[in-house]
């Protein structure tokens, strides 16, 4: 299995005379934690907020600013701003005591996010892949990309155990802090038997 300290090796090793690189292929597993569009995200939360508004003059508000600004034309905002009004509502409807469990704002937003495949996609090398970041246990994660074509055919779920094979690059996109991408070639789910989840 991938070992993250050992990477950088890896991809030193990986560099051929002249300064040519072949990405090495690896086995790794872990948790596989989907990563979903902020857009999409903020306007499941905004929907699933709305029957709840009524009387609440911060949630109306909030609500109305996220409203008006998922109604600008062309909209192609900065992840950042979107997060911003995200967090808003999420405050917003945490702030009074209501008649559902604490966390059924988050629990129904990733709900539908998962059952309508609302995914983070990014262009790598040249195609579109939904991003992932994969949790071996213990500290640090990688940086996974999952082939777009693949996306129909993953399990709904926003997190699994897996295991992979991948190719290793190095992550060159400003302002992340992973050092690596894993970009997927083949992908299994990890399932348990029943026996052992019983012991």
């Amino acid at each position: 299995m991938l070992d993250p300290a050992r990477v950088h090796a890896v991809l030193a090793e990986a560099t051929r005379d002249g300064g040519r690189f072949v990405a090495p292929l690896v086995l790794a597993g872990g948790t596989l934690r989907l990563v979903f569009s902020e857009l999409e995200t903020l306007k499941v939360m905004v929907t699933t907020s709305l029957p709840f508004s009524s009387g609440d003059a911060v949630l109306t508000t909030a609500l109305d600013t996220a409203r008006e600004f998922l109604q600008l034309p062309d909209l192609r905002p900065a992840p950042s701003v979107v997060e911003d009004l995200t967090r808003r509502v999420r405050e917003a409807f945490a702030r009074p005591r209501r008649e559902v469990a604490p966390d059924y704002l988050q629990t129904q937003t990733e709900r539908a996010l998962v059952e309508q495949r609302r995914y983070r996609r990014q262009v790598f090398r040249g195609t579109s892949h939904v991003r992932a970041e994969l949790s071996p246990g213990h500290d640090g994660s990688s940086l996974v990309y999952v082939p777009d074509e693949a996306a129909p055919r993953l399990p709904l779920h926003a997190e699994l155990a897996v295991r992979m094979v991948a190719e290793v690059h190095p992550h060159l996109e400003q302002g992340d802090s992973h050092s690596h991408v894993l970009r997927v070639l083949a992908l299994a789910r990890q399932v348990q038997r029943r026996a052992q989840q019983e012991a």
